[in-house]
């Protein structure tokens, strides 16, 4: 074997092993975006899906989300070699697939139509009311009320009256979120009543609020002003 071909086999060796451990990465880096893709987009869904009141933006918002799924199941399959840990998430990001397309064809039939949270709860909200709240304060609102007041173990009437608590008291001075005159207790109990068909009954603040609730309330709503900056 001459020399430069000895210097050429040596060089294409060393292009495999390269081509080789960058493969190996770029499975691991893959392998790693879709073990938790499932509860990525979940949470995306949970927390992001009540601020897009457009129509459009809404309809976009969810289809961009069913095509990152369609485009990872495809990659899983077709351009990576996951493990196995990782294939167990193929069914679950299907079925979190078919909870994003039955909530867009829901809106394609009725733009009015209810939210649906991957915890499979549909949520229907009321029209906004500017007697009840601000704009802000609205969407708010429906953020608190789908990721904190409902739930599969939430007590859910008593963390409905928590949120009141929170308008009324922790939001007092907020000039974006709060209104001058937020509503009396017997007009949010009728309110929550008509929108959700929740029975509240006891409006006094529980022990628990101060030092267990207003943390989680504080927490979501940072959470809902840091997803609000991000969208515009």
């Amino acid at each position: 074997m001459k020399k430069e071909d000895k210097k050429l086999s040596k060089s294409e060796k060393q292009l495999s092993k390269t081509w080789a451990k960058m493969k190996v990465k770029e499975n691991k880096n893959f392998t790693k975006y879709f073990s938790g893709l499932y509860n990525s987009l979940s949470q995306r869904f949970n927390q992001e899906l009540s601020l897009h009141t457009d129509f459009k933006d809404k309809i976009d918002f969810i289809q961009n989300l069913i095509n990152e799924i369609i485009e990872a199941l495809h990659d899983a399959k077709n351009n990576f070699q996951i493990t196995e840990l990782a294939e167990r998430q193929i069914t679950p990001l299907i079925g979190l697939r078919n909870v994003f397309e039955k909530e867009l064809n829901d809106i394609y039939l009725n733009p009015k139509s209810t939210n649906t949270n991957t915890d499979g709860q549909n949520i229907k909200h009321s029209d906004y009311n500017p007697n009840h709240f601000s704009s802000n304060g609205f969407e708010l609102f429906k953020y608190l009320v789908e990721n904190y007041a409902l739930g599969k173990s939430h007590g859910t009437a008593t963390r409905f009256m928590n949120i009141w608590h929170f308008f009324n008291s922790n939001l007092y001075n907020d000039p974006i979120y709060k209104k001058q005159r937020f509503l009396t207790t017997e007009e949010y109990k009728a309110f929550i009543k008509k929108s959700y068909d929740v029975k509240i009954k006891n409006v006094d603040k529980k022990h628990a609020y101060e030092n267990t609730h207003l943390p989680m309330l504080n927490d979501h709503f940072s959470k809902f002003k840091e997803i609000k900056k991000e969208l515009n």
